[in-house]
């Protein structure tokens, strides 16, 4: 990923339903399926707007749709967002063992001159 991703802009990219979604899509480096959910998302509200649902039924299962996509979405980021996690926890520990490892191996002449 291009940049940290933090809770703020979590909330900024589950709630954007337009084509700002995108650019921030770009800008974490998750084109598919991030973009075509998205995509859907815009599709039906477009559709809502244009009065293309006539019947309850249409708009129930458009309605059902959008709610899906939303939990894909959501589903989506919060892997995405504890993969980028998970890596930083991942790279603090190997950061912390190998400054361990450095002062243990800067003390070592030390400890060998102390036992003779």
């Amino acid at each position: 990923m291009n940049q940290s991703f933090s809770a703020e802009n979590f909330v900024d990219i589950f709630y954007s339903e337009n084509r700002k979604g995108n650019n921030l899509e770009f800008k974490f480096d998750i084109f598919n399926p991030l973009t075509s959910i998205t995509n859907d998302l815009v599709s039906i509200k477009s559709a809502f707007k244009n009065g293309v649902y006539s019947t309850i039924g249409e708009k129930d299962s458009a309605n059902q749709k959008k709610e899906q996509l939303k939990k894909d979405k959501f589903e989506l980021l919060k892997k995405i967002l504890f993969d980028e996690v998970e890596s930083k926890f991942e790279q603090s520990i190997f950061k912390t063992i190998s400054i361990a490892t450095k002062k243990i191996k800067s003390y070592q002449p030390e400890i060998e001159m102390s036992l003779s």
